[in-house]
């Protein structure tokens, strides 16, 4: 499984696994705006994609889709240039899921350690995630890569999230 940047060519792979429901996080009419803005300008949502910076704003960083010769999931990263703490209205600098047919082989742990990779240069002391606290999964992703628990927080909407840290490596700092 390899992570590639979003494209024009695989755009539809994306759309079957929205039209398929996936992934949850896209409830509440959020599967309907993000394929109605696909529909409108699907280039503008490929550039967002890929630079969540293109249409202006402070925030920074890129989604990254997984691949095995088919779509996988998406692994997303954020940030806020000058600042360790992630962007607000965020519960972390890293969001991801895979697709539930290639849930269970290491898509996410793999995915999440590349991504640690790509973003090393930009000279984070650390990203934050987020995981309900029932996700036993996201946390052995995040544990497996590093991760050290935080603390908790409380999301906007009242769910309870446990927060972790990921050091990031770099070459000045081994």
């Amino acid at each position: 499984m390899q992570l590639i940047r979003p494209t024009l060519d695989l755009l539809p792979h994306y759309l079957a696994a929205i039209r398929g429901g996936w992934p949850p996080s896209l409830r509440d009419g959020a599967a309907e705006a993000e394929l109605a803005a696909l529909a409108l300008d699907a280039g503008a949502v490929i550039r967002r994609l890929n630079d969540a910076g293109a249409n202006g704003g402070d925030v920074r960083g890129f989604t990254r889709w997984l691949w095995d010769g088919a779509f996988c999931g998406r692994i997303a990263f954020r940030y806020l240039p000058g600042s360790a703490a992630p962007p607000p209205a965020s519960s972390g600098h890293i969001g991801y899921g895979v697709v539930p047919a290639k849930q269970g082989n290491g898509y996410a742990r793999s995915a999440l350690q590349q991504l640690l990779e790509e973003i090393a240069p930009l000279g984070l002391p650390h990203v934050a995630l987020t995981t309900d606290p029932a996700n036993i999964a996201s946390q052995r992703v995040i544990i497996a890569n590093g991760g050290v628990r935080a603390g908790e927080e409380t999301h906007p909407t009242g769910v309870p999230l446990l927060t972790w840290h990921i050091a990031l490596r770099t070459s000045s700092n081994g």
